[in-house]
């Protein structure tokens, strides 16, 4: 099953999680990025130019789409870590 974010909503709502400070991923640097779990240098870069570009990614499955090696488990280690597509 591909990951996306009503399946964490949906995940944190039953288990009552404790509040995460909601972050735009279009605002991260690369040192924000690999503070979280699962995200390494490469990758970290990889985001951050993806979100600079033309035509950023404005969903996890968008951004799978445009990077190699990023899939399911690093969009959940990011949605819990609070990173976000839009306003919040």
């Amino acid at each position: 099953m591909a990951y996306n974010a009503s399946n964490t909503a949906a995940a944190e709502t039953t288990q009552g999680t404790d509040e995460v400070e909601i972050k735009l991923l279009k605002d991260a640097t690369e040192d924000d990025l690999l503070q979280v779990n699962g995200i390494g240098s490469s990758i970290a870069k990889k985001i951050v130019e993806a979100m600079k570009s033309a035509s950023p990614p404005t969903s996890w499955k968008n951004l799978r789409e445009k990077i190699q090696r990023f899939g399911d488990q690093r969009a959940k280690s990011l949605e819990t870590a609070g990173y976000r597509f839009g306003a919040t």
